[in-house]
């Protein structure tokens, strides 16, 4: 079960949605496949009495497949990643000293007040205070701010925002 949902969280974070209608010359339809053969078809999900070698294989298999797959679409998203910078560089060098004052003012209060104020979780800053959607998850974590949101937070905090992936009951 936990494998399923590492799977899933695993590809959602890192692939996206899946798309509407499955295209197979699409990478992230190819990617939720894989997943769907891995753990919907119940290849990862049977009980060990019933994993027999043949189904050992087909699932070695799926998970090579998946492995290889994830590693060939990294350098796609290191380019990505490296375009976003770029497209954040050229905005910010593109404003006068006043827009970069009020840039800095409206990031910082919104900060301020998911992870000061509210101490909100990552998303509900990203998706509450500042308004983006999904496609912005990843993105604040290549720009750095999970991990200053992750400082934010004491270790208590931290351990009850986090307590089902700890699998500890934390008390709030």
């Amino acid at each position: 079960m936990i494998d399923n949902f590492i799977s899933w969280l695993y590809t959602k974070t890192i692939w996206g949605s899946r798309c509407p209608d499955y295209d197979p010359d699409c990478a992230c339809c190819r990617q939720w496949g894989i997943h769907d053969d891995l753990f919907e078809n119940k290849i990862m999900n049977e009980t060990p009495k019933s994993l027999q070698p043949d189904t050992e294989t087909i699932a070695q298999d799926k998970m090579d497949a998946y492995m290889k797959s994830s590693e060939q679409i990294a350098p796609e998203f290191e380019k990505v990643r490296r375009a976003n910078e770029a497209a954040a560089e050229t905005l910010w060098n593109s404003l006068s000293y006043d827009d970069k004052c009020n840039a800095f003012h409206a990031v910082v209060s919104k900060l301020c007040k998911g992870d000061i104020e509210v101490k909100g979780s990552y998303r509900y800053v990203l998706y509450d205070i500042f308004g983006f959607g999904p496609d912005m998850y990843t993105r604040g974590m290549e720009c750095g701010y999970m991990a200053l949101h992750n400082s934010i937070m004491d270790e208590d905090q931290f351990a009850n925002a986090n307590k089902w992936m700890l699998g500890e009951d934390v008390k709030d």
